[in-house]
């Protein structure tokens, strides 16, 4: 992320206080308001319902009481309406929270906030700036300022459809001299043109930090993704030429979004209801106030108790257990870009089929699609220009490998069949480049195993974050245009090339079955250059050595501890080492979350189809990837060995699965025994470095080296398979 001590602010998390675990203590102190706002969720306002202050009294002692287990620190928020036209019972009810918690000698005497979110027409009142210079270092107020005069005044507006933008900024200069300026913006299908300009307004206007979503709603018309979208690029191109990524933070920009869902995710929920506590004027309690029938159209009220009787705890039960895994469809688990895809529980059940909260409304889907492509852009021309790197990446994001020619370095244990001058076109890597960003998938360029394909050049690559694959032999060339690539070796052809290769990270070896003996000591030779190397051996036959293979491994990993024993140094061979370090299994991702465009714009499973069958591609850049290619079978869910053995780190190739067994998702003997070989190899590694070193996963040993067998044997079958064939595994 840094370089040159450069770093960014704009895509950081705005940091919440105790990062957001305190426990919130909703006030509705009025249902009334000075403004009727266009977009607000709070459809049915009403100017005779209002706190008294003996309910808000109740509810904090019974808050107090020792009914509930309490967190560290407390949130005193108070809403509206218009929270500040109460400003009085607000002044009442924190004199009585600070009484009360002094008197028990209670523990959030001193751990609380005071927060407020206000429309800011009173904010200049005698009555606000007594009360703001009462409690300041535990108050924070934000101002709902939405933007320029044009933009504000579309939505926020008095009852008589006046605009309210200048009653507001009258105050912004007060505002700013007593907090650390901030504000909530939301944007609708109307005012989606003013984006840009509202948040650079905004910022002029002193306040830095801007709070700024898309309505929940059904709202959304055709085009608005593409408007949103083309706002958020302009912007971003704005912060990029003036510099402004560390000055500014709008959260429209997030550097955690557009990950698929991971099991955290799957296991955690977008909202708090349930966790916090709303109570209304009349007394009754809410897991939120969305969940109040003065911001519900569809669906009755969700009362949770009241603060005579405290809260009915079996009603809070459902708060506690929803997540996105039990919330979403099989569309949102399995979306590319899931993460930041958040919702509102209360919205999601108003707007829900039936009376629940397990099912997520999906109105903005396309909205989030849109502000994923504008992140992407704004993190890729941030290293591009500034070579600032995103901290939380999305490396791991579905790819799109271009072979940018026919005789492409190889980047797995692929077959020599590969071969012609034939280079991929400026116009295809254009489609194939605008294809990747629609459908999020990582462009990556594999480049001649004879020399870069430097016409890519030519094109214009903005917004654009490309990794490169080419041949050691081209090192001093793709260092001058990136440093997001990784170097292929072939042994022995390039190993004239090592002496003289600068230090990598990261570098993949190539080496022929036939110079199996040489693997130990051309590996110790490579870590001199680099820390990690992955390996692929390629032209195995079915007279594979597999007792030699395990003896070069045995012999790297000794290597591989003595460098961590006595020297500290962590050598990585995948291999051996990964299976150290794994939790859940890893197998070849192509046809399931990667993807190969050809010089002839058809996609394939993997360059190895291409160049071995290529009529079966499995779409084209006129006609995008098909959607029925048995694509399932390239999950191991659907493969009925691998699923059943106990290695996490398995080099199994879907090509060669195809070539040697007929079928995608069924690995061949040589294939399977090679991994167990390098499972046990790592079993042996890791028990002598758990001495010095801790592993969240523990390996244990195999009792087979062919999961055929250990299947056979526990399922018996009668059938014409081959003595010897059994007894080698």
């Amino acid at each position: 992320m840094i370089k040159n001590n450069i770093t960014y602010k704009l895509g950081k998390e705005i940091n919440i206080w105790k990062d957001g675990l305190a426990q919130t203590l909703t006030f509705i102190v009025t249902e009334d308001c000075n403004l009727r706002c266009s977009y607000c969720y709070i459809t049915h306002k009403s100017s005779n319902k209002k706190m008294s202050f003996d309910v808000a009294k109740r509810f904090i002692d019974y808050v107090l009481s020792d009914k509930i287990v309490r967190p560290n620190g407390v949130i005193l928020d108070f809403i509206g309406g218009e929270p500040l036209l109460e400003i009085k019972l607000i002044d009442q009810i924190c004199d009585y929270f600070k009484l009360k918690t002094y008197i028990l000698n209670d523990e959030w005497y001193w751990d609380y906030r005071i927060n407020i979110t206000t429309n800011g027409i009173n904010y200049a009142s005698k009555e606000v700036q007594d009360f703001i210079k009462k409690n300041q270092g535990k108050l924070e107020i934000a101002i709902t300022l939405d933007g320029t005069k044009e933009k504000h005044d579309m939505h926020r507006i008095f009852p008589n459809g006046k605009g309210s933008y200048d009653e507001i900024i009258k105050n912004i200069e007060l505002y700013k001299n007593q907090f650390q300026a901030s504000t909530k913006v939301t944007f609708a299908s109307k005012d989606l043109k003013y984006l840009k300009d509202s948040i650079i307004h905004l910022w002029e206007l002193g306040i830095s930090d801007v709070a700024a979503n898309v309505v929940f709603e059904d709202v959304w018309q055709d085009e608005d993704d593409k408007i949103f979208e083309d706002q958020l690029i302009e912007l971003a191109d704005y912060i990029l030429e003036n510099r402004l990524f560390d000055k500014y933070s709008c959260t429209l920009f997030d550097e955690s979004i557009g990950f698929p869902n991971i099991k955290e995710i799957l296991e955690t929920a977008s909202c708090g209801a349930g966790k916090m506590i709303a109570v209304g004027p009349d007394g009754s309690l809410y897991p939120c106030m969305r969940y109040k029938n003065y911001s519900l159209n569809n669906k009755k009220e969700v009362v949770i108790g009241d603060v005579e009787n405290g809260i009915d705890f079996d009603k809070i039960r459902p708060y506690y257990l929803i997540n996105t895994k039990f919330q979403s469809d099989e569309e949102c688990i399995n979306c590319r870009i899931a993460s930041g895809c958040t919702s509102c529980f209360g919205h999601n059940y108003d707007s829900a089929e039936s009376n629940t909260n397990f099912q997520k409304a999906k109105y903005i889907c396309k909205m989030h699609k849109a502000r994923v492509r504008a992140n992407n852009y704004y993190f890729a021309e941030l290293h591009n220009r500034y070579g600032i790197e995103r901290e939380i990446n999305n490396e791991e994001r579905d790819k799109l490998y271009f072979l940018l020619s026919n005789s492409p370095v190889r980047t797995c244990a692929s077959s020599d069949n590969r071969s012609g001058s034939t280079i991929m076109s400026n116009e295809t890597i254009m489609q194939g480049l605008e294809y990747a960003k629609n459908n999020f998938l990582r462009p990556v360029f594999i480049h001649s195993n004879y020399g870069l394909n430097l016409n890519f050049k030519e094109i214009d690559l903005k917004g654009q974050n490309i990794f490169h694959h080419c041949s050691i032999r081209n090192q001093d060339s793709i260092r001058k245009i990136t440093n997001k690539y990784i170097l292929t070796i072939e042994y022995p052809n390039d190993e004239e090339f090592v002496k003289n290769m600068k230090l990598e990270e990261n570098i993949i070896l190539n080496i022929s079955y036939d110079y199996l003996s040489d693997l130990e000591n051309f590996v110790t030779k490579l870590f001199n250059k680099t820390n990690r190397i992955n390996l692929n051996i390629l032209d195995i036959d079915k007279q594979f050595n597999y007792n030699l293979y395990e003896k070069q491994l045995m012999n790297i990993s000794d290597y591989i501890y003595y460098e961590y024993s006595n020297k500290g140094i962590i050598k990585e061979l995948n291999v051996i080492t990964d299976e150290m370090f794994m939790e859940e299994k890893e197998l070849c991702d192509s046809g399931l979350n990667s993807y190969t465009l050809a010089s002839n714009e058809k996609f394939y499973v993997c360059p190895e189809f291409y160049f071995n069958f290529p009529l079966d591609y499995i779409g084209s850049l006129e006609d995008g990837i098909k959607e029925k290619y048995n694509r399932h079978l390239y999950s191991e869910k659907y493969s009925p060995l691998c699923n059943k053995c106990s290695v996490c780190h398995c080099n199994s190739c879907s090509f060669e699965n195809y070539i040697n067994t007929n079928e995608v998702n069924i690995p061949s003997k040589n294939s399977c025994v090679k991994s167990s070989i390098e499972y046990r190899v790592s079993y042996e590694l890791q028990k002598k470095l758990s001495k010095l070193m801790d592993f969240d996963r523990h390996i244990k040993p195999l009792n087979y080296l062919d999961p055929f067998v250990d299947v056979l044997e526990k399922n018996p079958v009668n059938g014409i398979l081959n003595k010897k064939y059994l007894e080698d595994s």
